[in-house]
C-alpha cells in the first residue's frame, strides 16, 4: 500500500497533523529496519523514506512532528565537523538492512546501491537538492558547509577533464570505487544522468554567493555539451568512457591522435584504431558503454539554470542546437521516441516516451527561451519533475 501526504503539508501553515502512517514507521524500535536515500530535487525540499513493503514519499523537514525523531535522526543529522569522505552528505546510505549515519562509503545511484563507491549520478542530484532547499529555505550554515564539503570532494576526486579535440577546458564527473583502505579506482565514465551537476553547483554559487564555483558549472556543462556534439546524431549517449587528462605545469592537455589512442588501448595503436572503428569512437572518447538517448532532461536542465545565472546568450544557441537535433532524429508522427544509438546520424527509434520529456525536457527547453520572468528562480523552485514550487516568502 502507499500512502501519501495531503498537499497542504507543503505549505508553510502547516494543520495539525492527522495521518495514517504505518505503525512501525512511528516506533522507534524498528527505525533500523528502513531503507533510506535522498532522491533527485534539483533544489527542492522533499526528501525521500522506502521502506520494504511500505514505500512512500514525504517531506522530511515536515513529518518530525508525527515521527519519532530516531527514525529519522540518521537521514537529517548533519554533524558541526563534517567527517572526512569522499562527496559525504549527498547519499542516505544502505547497509545490509539498516540505516547508518550520512558520510560513509556507500551510494546510492538510480541503478541502486553500489558499495564501496562514490559518484553523482541520478541518487546524488537529490542529496545536493536537499541541502540547497534546506539552505534556501532556512538559512542554516550546517547545510552550507554540508554542500561545501562535498563539492570540494567531488572536485578533488570525481571531476575530470576530458582529451578533447578543441582542447576546451571541460568537466565531466566521474565515479571512485574502494577496493581497500590502500587501493582505490577511478573510472573516468560520464552518464546524462550526471548532467545535473553543472545546474546544482551554479545554483549554489549562487545561493551561496561563491562566484568562482560559476566557472565549475561552466565546465560541467560544456563538458555535456561536448558530449552531444560529439555524437553523430548531435544527442549524447547515456554512459560513455572518456579519456581523462589533467592540466600541469607541464601538460596542458593538448589533444593528439597518439595521447587517445594510447587512452583507448594502451599504447597499441592498431588495436586502438579496431576499437575506434568498431565502436565508431568521436576523438576524446573511449568507449560507449550506453549507447541509448531516453529523452533525458539533464543537460537542458543545466542549461537552462546556468543561462538564468548568467545571462549568458550563446547557451540559447547550445540549447537551440540541442532541441534541433532531438527534433531531428526523434520526432514521430504522433510523439518522440527514445534513441536506440546515438552514434548513428540517424538512429533506430525505440517504442517509448518516458513522462520526464513532457515534464521536463521540454519545459526546460521552453523556459531557456522564455522571459526571464517566467517561472522565476527566484520566486520557484523546480521539482525532481520540473514542477515549479512557489517558494515561501
Amino acid at each position: 500500500m502507499i500512502r501519501k501526504l495531503p498537499l497542504q503539508l507543503l505549505s508553510q501553515r502547516m494543520p495539525p497533523p492527522r495521518l495514517q502512517l504505518p505503525h512501525r514507521l512511528l516506533d522507534p524500535r524498528h527505525h533500523k529496519s528502513m531503507h533510506c536515500l535522498l532522491p533527485g530535487v534539483l533544489g527542492g525540499q522533499l526528501g525521500k523514506i522506502r521502506r520494504r513493503n511500505h514505500p512512500g514519499q514525504f517531506p522530511l523537514d515536515r513529518l518530525s512532528p508525527v515521527i519519532h525523531p530516531r527514525a529519522i535522526r540518521p537521514i537529517l543529522r548533519i554533524p558541526d565537523s563534517p567527517r572526512r569522505g569522499l562527496v559525504r552528505g549527498f547519499h542516505g546510505l544502505h547497509r545490509g538492512d539498516h540505516v547508518d549515519d550520512v558520510g560513509g562509503d556507500v551510494i546510492v545511484g538510480e541503478r541502486g546501491v553500489e558499495e564501496e563507491g562514490w559518484g553523482w549520478f541520478g541518487g546524488a542530484e537529490g542529496g545536493g537538492g536537499f541541502v540547497l532547499g534546506g539552505f534556501a529555505a532556512g538559512g542554516f550554515q550546517q547545510y552550507r558547509d554540508l554542500y561545501q564539503s562535498a563539492l570540494t570532494s567531488a572536485k578533488q576526486h570525481l571531476f575530470f577533464r576530458p582529451l578533447n579535440h578543441q582542447n576546451q577546458d571541460l568537466l565531466i564527473p566521474g565515479s571512485l570505487t574502494r577496493h581497500s583502505s590502500a587501493r582505490q579506482t577511478f573510472t573516468p565514465e560520464g552518464e546524462h544522468l550526471s548532467c545535473f551537476a553543472g545546474g546544482m553547483v551554479a545554483l549554489a554559487a549562487k545561493a551561496f554567493n561563491q562566484s568562482h564555483d560559476l566557472r565549475t558549472a561552466r565546465a560541467l556543462v560544456d563538458g555535456c555539451l561536448w558530449a552531444y556534439e560529439s555524437m553523430p546524431s548531435g544527442i549524447m549517449p547515456e554512459v560513455f568512457r572518456a579519456a581523462p587528462c589533467q592540466v600541469t605545469e607541464t601538460d596542458n592537455c593538448t589533444f593528439t591522435d597518439a595521447r587517445w589512442h594510447q587512452a583507448v588501448a594502451k599504447g597499441d595503436p592498431e588495436q586502438a584504431q579496431t576499437i575506434i572503428a568498431g565502436q565508431n569512437l568521436a576523438p576524446g572518447f573511449v568507449a560507449i558503454k550506453d549507447s541509448r538517448y531516453m529523452l533525458r532532461p539533464e543537460a537542458i536542465e543545466s542549461l537552462f539554470v546556468l543561462y538564468r545565472i548568467t545571462g549568458d546568450t550563446t547557451l540559447q544557441d547550445k540549447a537551440w542546437r540541442m532541441f534541433r537535433a532531438i527534433r531531428k532524429v526523434a520526432r514521430t508522427k504522433i510523439a518522440f521516441a527514445g534513441l536506440e544509438d546515438v552514434r548513428h546520424v540517424r538512429p533506430k527509434l525505440i517504442d517509448t516516451m518516458e513522462s520526464f520529456f513532457l515534464a521536463e525536457t521540454l519545459k526546460y527547453f521552453y523556459l531557456i527561451f522564455a522571459e526571464p520572468g517566467v517561472v522565476s528562480l527566484d520566486e520557484y523552485v523546480l521539482n525532481t519533475e520540473g514542477h515549479p514550487l512557489l517558494r515561501p516568502k
